[in-house]
């Protein structure tokens, strides 16, 4: 459900300090009104056929333009499936198979959103990145066999929002560090990559990320050389990961934030560069 709700600001459907509040209050009436269906762990969303046909009937503008919503299950990545990219805006494709990096890149100028999560991804078709000018939603998560993004994905300067949790990145600090140019990136969420003991490695300034989300790392120890990596930060959520002992805030960023969000085990065992930053974030901080 956090997912889907960062997905809905990064899209721009909900904006202003309080988002995320009002995504959970709007699936909560969706839910109400029958439109969606959530389960008790708030994991499993699920959409009614007829409702699902429809909200795909209108943003393919009626029925008019097939390809502006692609959305699949199951599908392997060929040349006659990245064909029919080249006129979409939002693509979403579950449980892809893609292991030839020979495949043809398509020309997506109009493509804001990419969603290729839980499949088996290994390697992507050379220059596919180059040719997505517009791309703000890249989300990569729960393809286990990734394990190094491709270097030209920092060419796409327009990016907000990328999801890699659930892969192998074994070096995720090389791959933030391919996303140097990627200056209107406002958020990042990892989890479930047991193998990383920090996340950035280098003086690397993300000056527009707003949000970090942290989840399931028991070896994560480090997230940054300095606070100054982050001037914008202003939510960061963190659950199990017990050894990370200091997070982004100093002085000069501390009072952007708006909320931490954490366990009170990972709160007290905190160690802090200065008690004032300590007493700063102390009134943003919501036990989870």
């Amino acid at each position: 459900m956090d997912e889907l709700i960062q997905l809905w600001i990064r899209e721009g459907f909900l904006d202003g300090p309080n988002a995320h509040d009002l995504g959970a209050f709007t699936l909560d009436t969706l839910e109400f009104a029958y439109l969606l269906e959530i389960d008790e762990s708030k994991q499993c969303i699920e959409m009614h056929d007829m409702i699902r046909h429809a909200a795909l009937w209108l943003a393919r503008d009626q029925g008019r333009k097939e390809n502006n919503v692609l959305v699949s299950k199951g599908e392997s990545l060929m040349d006659e499936t990245l064909a029919k990219w080249g006129d979409a805006k939002w693509i979403s494709l579950f449980d892809c198979i893609s292991t030839n990096a020979n495949l043809r890149s398509p020309s997506c100028p109009n493509l804001t959103t990419l969603i290729l999560r839980d499949g088996q991804l290994q390697s992507f078709p050379e220059g596919l990145f180059d040719s997505m000018p517009a791309l703000k939603v890249l989300d990569l998560s729960r393809n286990r066999w990734l394990t190094e993004l491709p270097s030209n994905v920092g060419n796409v300067t327009t990016l907000h929002y990328i999801n890699l949790s659930f892969t192998s990145l074994a070096e995720l600090s090389v791959a933030l560090g391919d996303l140097i140019n990627l200056k209107n990136l406002e958020s990042l969420i990892i989890s479930d990559c047991e193998s990383l003991s920090e996340v950035i490695s280098e003086e690397i300034e993300f000056p527009r990320l707003k949000s970090i989300s942290l989840t399931s790392m028991q070896n994560l120890k480090r997230i940054y050389p300095s606070p100054g990596c982050f001037p914008s930060l202003s939510e960061f959520r963190v659950y199990k990961c017990l050894l990370l002992s200091q997070i982004p805030f100093d002085m000069e960023n501390a009072n952007s934030l708006q909320k931490i969000v954490g366990e009170r085990e990972w709160w007290d065992n905190l160690i802090w560069c200065h008690g004032a930053v300590k007493d700063i974030c102390l009134m943003k901080f919501v036990s989870s």
